[in-house]
């Protein structure tokens, strides 16, 4: 009998540009489905009280429920199912049905590291091999002088 391994997030050690910064808006939160060596990542991503952006995987450590349906409160981002509410590092705040819940403080989803250069947000993919992230070093295009730009995105289906 073959076994088959579950679908796994990219892991390609490399930062990558998922979301334009016009998109990571103060108290809302947007999807974004990211496709790097055949596999697809579902993040959401938002932006805490300070306007720090922040990326995680898109759903919910309790039923599943996608977190980019949820709000943005307190910085912290809160799914509309059963009000889990997870911060921008993966774990859980808050169980507000359940006061004193055990989960609460527990890492539940992977959270990846973002960086903000010129018109974009970019989020650090790890691999076994590098699963720190390194120095970023955007192209020349995004932080020279002798460039102007702006970034354009579209929905590909």
């Amino acid at each position: 009998m073959t076994e088959i391994s579950p679908p796994t997030r990219p892991a390609f050690n490399a930062y990558a540009l998922p979301l334009p910064r016009r998109r990571a808006g103060e108290g809302r939160a947007a999807a974004l489905s990211f496709l790097a060596h055949l596999s697809i990542a579902v993040l959401v991503l938002w932006r805490d009280a300070r306007g720090k952006a922040h990326c995680v995987e898109d759903h919910c450590p309790h039923r599943g429920a996608p977190l980019s349906r949820g709000l943005v409160i307190d910085g912290h981002l809160t799914c509309r199912y059963h009000g889990v509410v997870v911060d921008g590092n993966g774990r859980i705040e808050r169980v507000p049905a359940m006061p004193d819940c055990p989960l609460e403080g527990r890492k539940a989803v992977d959270a990846f590291e973002v960086r903000e250069i010129a018109d974009g947000v970019f989020a650090y993919f790890p691999s076994v091999e590098r699963p720190e992230p390194h120095g970023f070093e955007p192209p020349p295009e995004f932080t020279g002088d002798d460039y102007t730009s702006f970034l354009c995105t579209a929905t590909w289906q």
